[in-house]
């Protein structure tokens, strides 16, 4: 008997606001969207992983977003520090 292993990917459906917004942001920087995208995988899933640990009872859809909004609320608070610094 042989045993087939397929790798398995995670699909995330993203509106097609979210990905214009996104594709413009990336492109005025000249980055590609799916680069753009990219940037911000890996934290949002630290963050999630982290959060489900503690909060089992809440659906990982509702994870990923506070984590993203903490994710974008402290890049906007750390650039502005760094804006007021420099």
């Amino acid at each position: 008997m042989r045993v087939l292993v397929l790798p398995c990917r995670r699909i995330v459906v993203v509106g097609n606001f979210a990905y214009s917004s996104s594709e413009e942001l990336a492109g005025r920087y000249g980055v590609g969207a799916n680069e753009f995208e990219s940037l911000l995988k890996l934290p949002l899933e630290d963050g999630v992983v982290s959060l489900s640990k503690v909060l089992r009872d809440i659906p990982g859809k509702e994870l990923s977003r506070f984590s993203l909004s903490r994710m974008l609320l402290a890049a906007g608070e750390s650039y502005v520090a760094l804006r007021t610094i420099f």
